[in-house]
């Protein structure tokens, strides 16, 4: 495969030989890569359940871990998060009646139960202290297959501070992680709570959340040994407003330059307003940014408990705001979006601002996730009077963050998921985004009619024809395409090699770079949130492996499609629309 490429390299594009050359490789990748099955179309509709997730025709599943071994037994979902592979990590906080556990559930990727990981699917973690107030949980996956997760916790004083848990690839706890797997960090101050996990290029680990009344992030070592003290003011960051710690209105979001954004909500003149500030990857003020401040959301209590950055830099910050409509005032979805530079995107909604009202009542927008063709879908949960009680509520934006009615035939979507009774209390706290383009959104469902106890439940939905993951060409990020480095990192990714993939593989002198776990952190969260479906048939294949290689090459035209076969469903069969499509939602430059 080396000797290939490299004679690829010093052959000219115009000469038979190439011609033969990259038909060899087309040939040689389609047998490294037969194994990889094509997705299935996107034949349902933009916003509606996929009913072919989870094995009962419903489009979700509902998984008890502690439930039902006591009548108040409480499971709930609280973060998600969708691995290379496909596979799902759901992690949240568990209740049996007495006493609450760190928990967390994989599922395949068709929505059953992973049974290789943990017992049967599912792995739970007693967490000293954490009595269920306030139980925010996040999660970020490791380069090693694993997964991070934040929640609250206690100290021996029984004062709330931040706790995290690292897992293995098959759900054990990582006892070389922190104290035989778990780090508890005590803050001065007694009201912290974390809400959000994340770490930088270099492995460094950042917990953001709440310490007193401020919205802050502290960092770690890697192996979660001790603060990282480089970072901020001795590892602590805070954010410079007054937050809120009566609610879990707060956010933090690592930028792809590693720079730190913290947002939620603080006290402008005793209001309670949507805010964000950002930070240089070191944890210093960064001058370039101006602290995102909006009090200009139509009510007079606006809570902010989401925020992402999207893939042309621009912020988007959700939660809720108290409105008013037709004289009937209640809390709404709300989402703000601000520039790069931290002022507000006025070309968004209406001066940078979008407030839906979705529901009779209630309505609180918990999580954000950005398609590659610009659109926006805000999860979370509201409440409706008939049937009466809480549910999943998702709405969709176009880019400009009006509402893209393409969704759902609305705009939105509405649904009961568990066992309905009196009361529905299904609320969905997290939402993520999958490879192929499906949406995901978990939380919790009613394990029985009439019952008060909660089950782990998770949704997935269509996602937009033309959305999935922002598309991705420099892989390595080198700054350029590289023909080898790049193009075999893409064969080896679709293959299934998703743990470090050029783990001891030494490039040829001056044709890349090597690469070794440090090397893959940056990579692998590069690929967490990016595209490498370049047909558009809504899965990564080996056609997509050609294709990079072939245009890594330098070649154009015919020459790029020449012998390759596609599936049915594929939006990108000619050069022309791959070119656009390289260009356009790539960024990548092209004759």
């Amino acid at each position: 495969m080396f000797t290939l490429f490299t004679h690829l390299l010093s052959t000219p594009r115009s000469s038979p030989e190439c011609g033969r050359a990259q038909l060899m490789f087309a040939k040689i990748a389609s047998a490294l890569f037969a194994s990889v099955a094509l997705a299935g179309a996107f034949a349902q509709t933009y916003g509606t359940l996929d009913l072919s997730w989870g094995g009962a025709n419903t489009g979700y599943v509902k998984t008890s871990i502690l439930s039902p071994t006591n009548t108040s037994s409480q499971d709930i979902g609280r973060a998600i998060a969708v691995q290379l592979d496909g596979k799902i990590v759901v992690a949240g906080v568990c209740y049996n009646g007495s006493a609450y556990s760190l928990c967390v559930v994989r599922y395949n990727a068709n929505g059953s139960l992973d049974s290789s990981y943990g017992t049967s699917g599912k792995t739970t973690l007693s967490i000293a202290g954490n009595n269920g107030v306030y139980p925010a949980t996040a999660i970020a996956l490791t380069p090693t297959g694993g997964a991070l997760i934040a929640t609250g916790c206690a100290n021996a004083s029984s004062v709330r501070q931040f706790c995290v848990a690292r897992f293995d690839a098959r759900g054990a706890v990582d006892t070389g992680f922190g104290n035989n797997g778990v780090v508890t960090t005590s803050l001065a101050t007694s009201n912290n709570y974390p809400s959000s996990i994340g770490y930088q290029s270099d492995g460094r680990l950042l917990i953001g959340g709440i310490c007193g009344n401020q919205i802050c992030a502290i960092a770690y070592l890697q192996d979660g040994s001790a603060i990282d003290t480089a970072f901020a003011n001795n590892g602590l960051l805070l954010n410079g407003f007054t937050g809120t710690f009566n609610r879990e209105t707060y956010a933090m979001a690592i930028d792809p330059n590693d720079r730190v954004l913290l947002g939620g909500s603080c006290f402008i003149s005793s209001q309670p307003v949507f805010c964000v500030s950002r930070f240089t990857s070191s944890g210093q003020a960064d001058a370039s940014f101006t602290n995102g401040v909006v009090a200009a959301l139509p009510g007079s209590q606006d809570y902010a408990y989401a925020m992402t950055v999207q893939s042309d830099g621009k912020i988007l910050l959700t939660g809720q705001a108290f409105n008013t409509v037709n004289s009937s005032t209640a809390f709404d979805f709300a989402t703000v979006r601000y520039n790069a530079d931290g002022t507000l995107d006025t070309g968004f909604g209406t001066n940078g601002y979008v407030v839906t009202r979705i529901a009779d009542s209630y309505s609180e927008a918990r999580s954000i996730v950005e398609q590659a063709d610009g659109k926006i879908v805000v999860a979370g949960h509201c409440y409706d009077f008939s049937p009466a009680g809480r549910r999943f509520c998702l709405v969709a934006y176009n880019a400009n963050g009006s509402l893209d009615t393409s969704f759902n035939g609305t705009g939105f979507s509405k649904l009961i998921l568990g066992p309905q009774s009196s009361f529905a209390v299904d609320e969905s706290f997290a939402a993520a985004i999958g490879r192929d383009g499906k949406l995901y959104a978990a939380g919790r469902c009613r394990y029985a009619s009439g019952s008060s106890q909660y089950d782990f439940c998770v949704a997935r939905y269509y996602g937009s024809p033309t959305g999935g993951l922002a598309c991705n060409v420099d892989l390595d990020s080198s700054g350029i395409v590289l023909a080898v480095s790049d193009s075999l990192l893409h064969a080896r990714t679709v293959s299934g090699l998703y743990k470090n993939p050029f783990a001891g593989f030494i490039m040829v002198s001056g044709l890349g770079v090597p690469f070794f776990v440090d090397a893959w952190t940056p990579i692998y969260k590069k690929l967490l949130r990016t595209s490498i479906d370049y047909d558009g048939d809504g899965t990564e294949t080996a056609t997509d492996s050609v294709i990079h290689a072939r245009i890594a090459f330098g070649f154009t035209g015919t020459s790029v499609t020449t012998g390759l076969s596609f599936a049915p469903q594929a939006a990108r069969t000619t050069w022309t629309k791959l070119r656009a499509h390289f260009i356009n939602r790539c960024g990548y430059s092209l004759p």
